[in-house]
């Protein structure tokens, strides 16, 4: 958009024999930008809304949203409006200065407007046949040591652990320990906070659930983790409801894709899951209880107090044990049903290859020379790989949470230690794989973003 705004700002506003200047055009040129921007963003969230179509339009129609038209939706679109004219104004700016001072352009105008012109169809040709992202791949990534150093940096690895934010509601959960083999004192549990939409039953108040004994399961459907742990969580619903215990999920999206709905309904009704899920689809609850894991599961007495927390699979006698417990003292001389008794089949993590992202901002196990950061970017096979790693070959689109092939070719190898491995994708496409060699081939369309193992 650079040429555009420098010529059509600048351009028709020098000085000549037979206009006067205008001073008014780069302003009005970048408020037509702004104004156009934000009316198109916010009707397209409007037309969203209304027809109830997937988050995932957004993508395709190029309108950065997140849902029904709001306060905090206008002021998002109105500031990255304002925010992407404040360059594109200076470029304007220098434009009519340049065209006001420089006898060359008040002599040449017309042909420089023709140039320009004839350019933009060269750009937009050049954008048809993908012809940017072959000059991408061909110059060197300068950026790539300044983009790895930010994607490491401290503040962006606090940024995106939600999980050391601290407010009144959850500041005592410092007193509790990870998965403690007692009852402790942890404070009110906090409120759950910026859900979306509930399955399964109406909202749920933690203040009316007072008297009873509350589990809260914080998971993602997609996660390996969890689909682990929840044959144990829905036994403890099954079991103990009629005796007391309140069962409540909370849905937190790791992936974009698990903020849809029905992709969570789908798989709560796989599970098995009867209780209420809470969709946290902006994790404003999992923030609220310091959550850092999937899954957590918080316990809370009758009283509304959190007595303990557990993070990841494991350990589930432990917490039925506790969960006994409270359910004793609420109702003491309730007799309550044996315990459940189901097999923990948490795999020994020294045993297996770690999970494995491959989003260039939560990376992890990467075995290549390549420089792994956002864009663009073409691999080869190494002649060595070490255990526990992967590595890729072909030409790929990396992105913060997903990697996307761009060729025919592309492929993923794999080198693991588990009797099980799982790929988290999304999208359309074909994926082959050939075990004994370890290597994958996914087709371009399919999203890939991590193994898991069992």
């Amino acid at each position: 958009m650079l040429p555009v705004i420098f010529f059509s700002g600048g351009a028709q506003s020098a000085r000549t024999e037979s206009s006067a200047p205008s001073r008014a055009r780069p302003y009005l040129v970048i408020a037509g930008l702004v104004l156009s921007f934000t009316l198109v963003t916010l009707f397209g969230s409007l037309l969203l809304s209304v027809l109830d179509l997937p988050q995932d339009v957004l993508r395709w129609a190029g309108i950065v949203v997140l849902g029904r038209i709001g306060v905090d939706t206008v002021v998002l679109t109105v500031a990255f409006a304002l925010g992407a004219a404040t360059p594109l104004l200076v470029f304007a700016l220098a434009g009519r200065r340049i065209t006001e001072r420089v006898q060359a352009f008040r002599k040449r105008q017309r042909g420089v407007r023709i140039t320009a012109g004839v350019l933009m169809l060269a750009l937009s040709l050049g954008l048809v046949f993908n012809l940017p992202q072959l000059l991408q791949r061909l110059v060197p990534d300068y950026t790539g040591g300044l983009q790895a150093q930010v994607d490491n940096s401290e503040e962006v690895r606090k940024a995106l652990n939600l999980g050391g934010l601290v407010n009144n509601q959850n500041k005592d959960f410092d007193k509790c320990s990870d998965g403690a083999p007692v009852l402790e004192s942890c404070g009110t549990a906090p409120d759950l906070t910026g859900i979306t939409q509930w399955l399964n039953s109406p909202a749920v108040d933690l203040k009316q659930q007072r008297g009873k004994v509350v589990l809260l399961d914080f998971w993602a459907y997609s996660c390996i983790n969890c689909q682990r742990s929840l044959p144990h969580v829905t036994a403890w619903d099954t079991l103990y409801r009629e005796a007391g215990l309140r069962v409540v999920g909370v849905h937190s999206p790791e992936y974009a894709f698990e903020k849809e709905s029905g992709n969570v309904a789908s798989a709560a009704k796989n599970f098995g899951i009867t209780y209420p899920v809470a969709l946290d689809n902006s994790l404003a609850t999992w923030t609220n209880y310091r959550n850092r894991y999937w899954p957590a599961h918080y316990l809370i007495d009758a009283q509304g107090t959190v007595r303990h927390i557990k993070f990841g699979e494991g350990d589930y006698a432990t917490t039925e044990k506790l969960i006994r417990q409270l359910l004793a003292d609420a109702a003491p001389g309730r007799a309550l049903p044996p315990a459940t008794g189901i097999a923990d089949q948490t795999p020994d993590i020294n045993r297996i290859t770690q999970e494995t992202y491959l989003g260039s901002t939560k990376r992890v196990n990467f075995a290549g020379t390549e420089n792994y950061t956002s864009g663009e970017k073409s691999f080869r096979l190494p002649e060595n790989q070490a255990r526990d790693s992967f590595t890729l070959d072909g030409d790929w689109t990396l992105g913060s949470q997903n990697i996307t092939p761009t060729g025919a070719e592309a492929r993923i190898r794999l080198n693991y230690r588990a009797q099980d491995v799982r790929i988290v994708l999304s999208g359309s496409g074909t994926l082959t794989y050939t075990r004994g060699g370890q290597t994958a081939t996914v087709s371009p369309g399919v999203q890939a973003y991590s193994f898991t193992f069992g």
